[in-house]
């Protein structure tokens, strides 16, 4: 059993399932937002409709970037403060896992390719990252103590949240570059066409 201080700690976490989900909700809602932007991207012949959803979509983007650091500092302090109390070994693991993909998605210089193989590889070089949740699933169903069993559920249900933030931030990322890309090919059309026009005066 728990005890007063541990249920303190505990019952934050409970608080902290609320927040995380909902915080999730706002990374998943802005991936739906970039997506229609993009595609306005796409359909104008305006560059400066181009430039001005660009720009619109790099704002999406730090917001994402905020909720995933806000999360992924959370599940690190989760991770050193349970560290001694949880010997659940894939809670460790996923949890693990999630922090190395959001420290690898904040490297600068990814190029689209690297996101788009990240994105179909998933959380790990190594796991599959379902069959890791399940395995985490086993261990809580398998814990004898049902207050500790209810509390894993809880820090798992965290990091289910975060690494579905995470993964928002590497799709908006990739359509932020997207953008950029078709962006700076509108404004070298741009300079092709005035320099045309130029010629034939």
């Amino acid at each position: 059993m728990i005890d007063k201080e541990e249920s303190s700690t505990y019952l934050s976490i409970r608080d902290a399932v609320n927040i995380a989900k909902k915080l999730e909700q706002v990374a998943l809602g802005i991936v739906s937002t970039i997506v229609t932007k993009l595609d306005k991207i796409y359909d104008t012949h305006s560059l400066n409709d181009v430039k001005y959803e660009a720009d619109r979509i790099k704002e999406k983007v730090e917001i994402v970037v905020a909720i995933t650091s806000r999360l992924n500092k959370y599940l690190l302090f989760l991770r050193d403060k349970l560290a001694q109390e949880i010997d659940y070994l894939f809670i460790i693991q996923i949890t693990d896992n999630i922090l190395d993909l959001f420290y690898w998605i904040k490297m600068n210089f990814h190029t689209m390719d690297d996101i788009e193989r990240r994105i179909r590889q998933g959380l790990s070089h190594t796991y599959n990252e379902f069959e890791l949740i399940e395995e985490v699933e086993e261990e809580i169903r398998e814990t004898e103590d049902l207050e500790k069993a209810k509390i894993l559920s809880e820090i798992l249900e965290i990091l289910k949240s975060t690494l579905s933030a995470d993964k928002a931030l590497m799709q908006v990322i990739h359509m932020s570059i997207r953008a950029s890309v078709e962006l700076a090919m509108r404004k070298i059309d741009s300079v092709i066409q005035n320099n045309i026009k130029v010629k034939k005066y």
